[in-house]
């Protein structure tokens, strides 16, 4: 099998995208108003609730980070890591669900865990735990709890010197913000990228051929001659037939596909011309009717046959037992 090497035409690609720019921007609307709704009607609202711990630690440059060195400040994010590590530990979730199970029936230690969070605050000593959960005295009681359950723990696994709790936490009254023009963008973007990915993928899976440029690319055979294709209406047969009145283009278009086919026969002992096509509605039928009579209009005897059994055209191009409007009356 022969190997084909496929060559992508940057060009062709952007303008064939340009002009179907409306789809890209279509869904990359829905994208964003599928977000919208989801932010306003789908999500549930969440509520978060934060307390503070100043944890003493045995490092005195990590008291004060101002004066910490990197490797300082490196530990100290470690460090938070590791205090959420032991705060999710079994034994400190164990002890915050049993002070909770009594107003919260039905409430687990893997709940809690997913709940809560740990941040420095400002990169000082000062440790945030935060807590959200879709009920806002739920979040409160839980930052309490562990506030009052975990500092022992964490003295006793890390080591650090003591922890002091400086703020409780409060019920949120208000649920934390959906950041909706971020959501709305994301869907936009998404909505943009589908669009221009199916495009792509269109245009990579489109085998015809554009223009006469890209067919002598392809093919060794020579282009004669360029017509443009006539959208019109089957039933009214002036539309696409050659005449004295049609376009100029038109006109040019069939008189130079004509010089080229006669000059390419002017060698040939047999002036016989065969147009055919791979499928149906290709536009042979109009070719061939046209191409007669130009040569016609050129003053050359022309005899057209129409050996298509199946749907044959000729018949209703020129008129003949169809009462439609023939070549003898355009």
């Amino acid at each position: 099998m022969e190997n084909r090497t496929v060559r992508i035409d940057f060009r062709k690609l952007s303008i064939y995208v340009l002009k179907r720019i409306w789809l890209v921007l279509l869904l990359a609307a829905i994208g964003a108003g599928a977000m919208y709704y989801r932010a306003n009607y789908k999500v549930i609202p969440t509520y978060s609730a934060s307390g503070t711990m100043y944890v003493y630690n045995a490092n005195p440059n990590m008291v004060n980070y101002q004066y910490a060195s990197s490797s300082d400040l490196k530990s100290a994010v470690q460090l938070i890591d590791t205090y959420l590590v032991v705060v999710k530990s079994n034994k400190v979730m164990d002890a915050v669900t049993e002070r909770l199970a009594a107003d919260y029936p039905g409430i687990n230690s893997e709940f809690i865990a997913r709940t809560l969070s740990m941040a420095s605050v400002s990169e000082t000593g000062v440790v945030q735990v935060i807590s959200t959960t879709e009920e806002p005295k739920l979040s409160m009681d839980i930052v309490n709890v562990v506030l009052d359950v975990a500092p022992g723990e964490i003295i006793r696994v890390v080591g650090v010197g003591s922890i002091e709790i400086i703020d409780y936490a409060e019920e949120p009254v208000e649920p934390d913000p959906s950041n909706m023009l971020r959501n709305c963008l994301a869907g936009a973007m998404a909505g943009f990228l589908l669009g221009v990915g199916i495009l792509v993928l269109f245009f990579l899976l489109n085998r015809k051929v554009a223009d006469a440029e890209e067919l002598t690319q392809l093919y060794t055979p020579p282009v004669l001659a360029a017509v443009r294709r006539t959208r019109k209406d089957s039933a009214d047969v002036a539309a696409f037939i050659l005449t004295q009145q049609s376009p100029m283009e038109m006109i040019e278009g069939y008189a130079k596909l004509r010089m080229n086919l006669l000059y390419a026969l002017a060698t040939k002992d047999s002036h016989a011309v065969v147009i055919s096509s791979a499928i149906s509605g290709e536009g042979k039928s109009t070719i061939a009717s046209n191409l007669a009579i130009s040569c016609a209009m050129g003053g050359k005897k022309v005899i057209l046959m129409d050996v298509d059994l199946r749907r044959a055209r000729q018949r209703d191009i020129f008129g003949y037992d169809t009462g439609t409007k023939g070549l003898s009356e355009i």
